[in-house]
């Protein structure tokens, strides 16, 4: 398997840490615009999808071939570090839906807010469902 090469490995860390640019030039002014969180999620996708090739290539070079430990650790560890751009999409869609930009001073940075954003977003859904079986009544 090839994914071991030092070409593979540096393109696949090139990308991850060149993804960042585009979450840090994002918060620069302290608002996520709609473009600019759509252009994070157009590039954590196609991370993805480059993940999803290299583990579906594993899977079939394991089926018709040998796929060693140390290979399959490699593509495991490389899938991994691709997922990691789905983590910067989630943060910055948070940030634009919390709407962070427009009161930022008075809301606190810390895990005792996330878990406020997050169950709030939770409670959101529930209420929308129920409003969508109360309608579908009779």
């Amino acid at each position: 398997p090839d994914v071991s090469g030092i070409g593979v490995r540096i393109a696949i860390y090139a990308q991850n840490l060149l993804s960042f640019v585009p979450a840090f030039y994002a918060l620069v002014d302290g608002k996520v615009s709609f473009d600019e969180l759509d252009s994070v999620e157009t590039q954590a996708m196609t991370i993805l999808i480059t993940a999803l090739a290299l583990l579906l290539s594993a899977i079939i070079e394991a089926v018709t071939q040998d796929l060693s430990a140390i290979h399959a650790g490699i593509i495991l560890n490389l899938s991994w570090m691709n997922n990691t751009n789905l983590f910067i999409y989630l943060l910055l869609y948070i940030h634009h839906k919390a709407g962070l930009e427009e009161e930022q001073d008075e809301r606190p940075w810390g895990w005792n807010f996330w878990w406020f954003v997050m169950r709030n977003a939770m409670q959101w859904k529930k209420n929308k469902v129920q409003k969508q079986k109360d309608e579908a009544r009779p």
